[in-house]
């Protein structure tokens, strides 16, 4: 069902559009295809509010059945830069692929940690920071979700100690300041 205006036989402008077992979307059309802000809600329980364009998800926010958010840019249905925000409040900012940190980007941790890196399928994979609560933080490269080869530990109090990792495993410290 459909209430709202139409024009050369199409949907146009401000309307709301409901499809039995399916969806209901309210907003703007354009020739008979969302266009502008609105929010769809399917009948699975995912909702989406923002901007379209072409009928496709443009800028906004996407809540899944699941519990996951993204506010984000669009291609087509697919986010792939924003932010994400997980079930436990842990909020990664950045580049997404496949519905995953994919790129660079950064993850707020509940317990006030902050780790920035470039991220590959959710994993931590390349040049990174990685903030402790205490004021500890780590600058290293991350292999596979894990320190590898050299990297620094600086501690607030401004100490630095530089060491080589292996798979997370500190092997050997080089030296300390």
């Amino acid at each position: 069902t459909y209430k709202g205006k139409f024009a050369d036989n199409y949907l146009t402008g401000y309307g709301e559009l409901t499809v039995q077992d399916s969806y209901h979307y309210s907003g703007y059309f354009i020739d008979g295809v969302e266009n502008g802000d609105g929010i769809l809600i399917q009948t699975d329980g995912e909702e989406y509010e923002g901007t379209f364009k072409d009928g496709y998800y443009l800028n906004g926010k996407l809540t899944l059945k699941n519990g996951l958010v993204y506010i984000a840019d669009f291609d087509s249905f697919q986010p792939y830069y924003g932010t994400i925000l997980y079930q436990d409040s842990t909020r990664y900012i950045g580049d997404i692929k496949d519905w995953v940190p994919h790129g660079k980007g950064t993850i707020y941790l509940t317990d006030g940690g902050v780790f920035t890196c470039t991220w590959r399928k959710r994993t931590a994979h390349g040049q990174g920071e990685y903030l402790l609560p205490g004021g500890v933080t780590y600058k290293a490269i991350w292999k596979n979700g894990a320190i590898e080869g050299k990297g620094e530990i600086i501690y607030p109090d401004g100490k630095t100690n530089i060491g080589i990792w292996k798979n997370g495993v500190l092997l050997e410290e080089l030296n300390g300041h």
